[in-house]
């Protein structure tokens, strides 16, 4: 099966960035960026509720390619009352379910948007626990 749930809202008007903000306090950042990505999942796309895995692949080949092109990005999950309050405040149908939000901008310089090495070599087990 390929359905696809994913949908994409993608908000760059300084005022809806600051509504959406305002749900989102932790994402205090996302008027400076300047574009605010609200990742949906279409719940009748999804099959077997694996519609927010389908939408977290999505999300992380958005924010490698964004990398890839120079951008900066930034993951910042909804919880639930979040969805809610998203989904209004951008009329959206109610079969679309936002699940997270990607902050989107350019670094202010080159040092920002160097990679953070984070690999963890204990938390691979060839073979063994």
């Amino acid at each position: 099966m390929n359905r696809q749930p994913w949908e994409f809202y993608v908000a760059t008007e300084e005022s809806l960035l600051q509504k959406i903000q305002t749900i989102h306090p932790h994402c205090a950042f996302l008027t400076d960026a300047g574009t605010g990505i609200i990742v949906c999942i279409d719940t009748e796309k999804e099959y077997a509720g694996m519609g927010i895995i389908d939408v977290s692949l999505a999300s992380q080949n958005l924010m490698l390619e964004a990398y890839a092109l120079g951008y900066g990005t930034c993951y910042c999950g909804i919880s639930e009352e979040q969805s809610v309050a998203l989904q209004q405040l951008l009329s959206m149908p109610k079969t679309i379910k936002p699940s997270g939000l990607i902050v989107l901008g350019k670094p202010l310089n080159a040092t920002e948007h160097t990679p953070h090495e984070r690999f963890n070599p204990n938390a691979v087990h060839l073979n063994k626990w």
